[in-house]
């Protein structure tokens, strides 16, 4: 599985800080991309959908509900539910129902994901009032530098119909900019021999 390729001249940086990269590719394309480093621990071994879950732990603050169905060790579905941040502003609560693929060779491990619609929610008492987000595509490559040292770039395309206002934009660069440093000081900051 390739990277999703991205014209140079297209892109354009709108957010920069603590090592982490946003950047706008596209009309609701966007790529999050980071470092992270920690020589305490072989950092592929992390690399599988139980780095989900600590997304998750890591930022309760952000997201009030989650759940992960692995089927195998390349295919789950991961549920999160963000907590309710625009109520103020009129929009809807928001939630992600994703089936995602993990690709894992030598150098790398990626995982593809796509909204899963018209799904069934186990948890729908807990979004009676709320909205899927629509990704139409999210691809996470995760390159191995070398065992203590990985390169992650996030692209994440959210369907054609899904407006974004330019307010809602700068204030959703922040949370996930805040999920994705967490997560990073988190790993960079393990000690436990993994």
């Amino acid at each position: 599985m390739e990277p999703v390729p991205v014209n140079q001249s297209e892109q354009k940086i709108i957010h920069q800080k603590n090592g982490i990269v946003i950047k706008l590719l596209d009309k609701n394309k966007y790529e999050l991309s980071f470092e992270i480093e920690n020589n305490n621990i072989i950092l592929k071994k992390l690399l599988n959908f139980q780095l989900m879950r600590i997304i998750y732990e890591v930022n309760k603050d952000i997201f009030d509900d989650f759940s992960l169905d692995i089927y195998s060790d390349n295919e789950a579905d991961i549920y999160l539910s963000f907590k309710h941040f625009f109520e103020d502003l009129g929009f809807q609560k928001r939630y992600n129902l994703l089936h995602v693929n993990m690709h894992n060779d030598t150098n790398s491990v990626i995982f593809t994901a796509n909204t899963r619609y018209n799904t069934t929610l186990k948890h729908a008492n807990s979004n009676a009032n709320a909205t899927i987000l629509p990704i139409d595509n999210l691809q996470i490559t995760c390159n191995i530098e070398n065992a203590h040292k990985i390169k992650i770039v996030n692209v994440i395309t959210f369907n054609t119909s899904f407006e974004i206002p330019g307010f809602v934009e700068k204030m959703s660069v922040q949370i996930f900019n805040k999920i994705f440093l967490r997560i990073k000081q988190f790993i960079e900051n393990y000690t436990n021999n993994v």
